[in-house]
C-alpha cells in the first residue's frame, strides 16, 4: 500500500472523511475514489441483473481496495481497467460507503428523513425531503448526487422504454427503484454505526428515502449550484 500520511494520494482513502480525501474533489464532484469507481462499472456496459446484489469475494474486493489506495486519484482509472469482473468493482463501492465514519445522509438527520419518507396517509413530504438533500453538507450532497444519478441510470426500465420510445430496445434485468433501496439503505442512512435492534418500520422508510433519492434525484437537486449549502464540518 502506498506510503504517506492519511489521505495523502490514495493512503487510506476507504474510512476517512470526505473532507480528509486527498486530491479533494472539487465543488459539484463526488470523492475520487467513488467517482472512479461508478465510472468503471459504466464502461463496462451491458445489462447485469445482479449488480450489488451478487456477493462479490470479498478478498477481490479488498484488492481493489487496496489497488485504488496504492495507486491514487491519478492511477486510479488506469488499475481499474484492469479488474474485469464488475461484481468486484461494485463490491468495492459498498465497500468505500460503509466504510465511511459517518453516512452519506448523516447521523444527525436519520431521523428526519425517515419522518419525511413515512408520513401516515399521505406518502412521502417532497418538500421537506428536497430541503433535506439540500441541507446537507457540501461533500456528502455532492457524493449522493453522483451515486443516485448512477444508480437512476441502472434502474429498472420506464414506462417509454417499455413502449418502444427508446428505439425498442428493452432494458432487461436491471434494478426497480425499491430493489435498489433495499440494497443501499443501510450504507446511506443509519442512527448509529449499526442495525442491531432498529425497528423493522425504520427499515421500510429508510428503504423507501433511498428509492424516492433514486427517482427523483434530479427534482431534488434542481436549482442546486453544487456549492455547500452550509459550511463543512471540521475533519475528524
Amino acid at each position: 500500500m502506498a506510503e504517506g500520511g492519511p489521505g495523502a494520494g490514495g493512503a487510506g482513502v476507504f474510512g476517512r472523511d470526505l473532507r480528509e480525501v486527498r486530491p479533494a474533489a472539487p465543488p459539484g464532484r463526488g470523492p475520487w475514489p467513488l467517482e472512479c469507481l461508478l465510472a468503471r462499472l459504466r464502461t463496462a456496459g451491458g445489462s447485469c441483473p445482479d449488480l450489488f446484489r451478487r456477493r462479490a469475494c470479498p478478498r477481490g474486493v479488498q484488492a481493489v481496495r487496496e489497488g485504488l489506495e496504492a495507486r491514487g486519484a491519478r492511477g486510479a482509472a488506469e488499475f481499474l481497467a484492469t479488474v474485469g469482473d464488475r461484481h468486484l468493482v461494485a463490491g468495492a463501492v459498498k465497500l468505500y460507503l460503509a466504510s465511511l465514519p459517518e453516512p452519506l445522509l448523516t447521523f444527525d438527520l436519520y431521523p428526519a428523513f425517515l419522518s419525511a419518507a413515512c408520513v401516515p396517509g399521505t406518502g412521502p413530504d417532497v418538500s421537506a425531503l428536497q430541503d433535506l438533500v439540500r441541507g446537507l453538507p457540501g461533500p456528502e450532497r455532492d457524493a449522493v448526487r453522483l451515486l443516485m444519478k448512477f444508480l437512476k441510470d441502472m434502474r429498472g426500465a420506464t414506462e417509454a422504454e417499455i413502449s418502444g420510445d427508446e428505439g425498442g430496445e428493452a432494458v432487461a434485468g436491471r434494478l426497480p427503484e425499491p430493489n435498489l433501496g433495499a440494497l443501499f439503505a443501510p450504507l446511506l442512512l443509519r442512527r448509529d454505526k449499526t442495525w442491531v435492534d432498529v425497528d423493522t418500520r425504520d427499515i421500510h422508510c429508510a428503504t423507501a428515502v433511498v428509492g424516492y433519492l433514486i427517482q427523483n434525484v434530479e427534482d431534488l437537486l434542481a436549482g442546486d449550484g453544487g456549492g455547500s449549502a452550509r459550511p463543512a464540518r471540521e475533519s475528524r
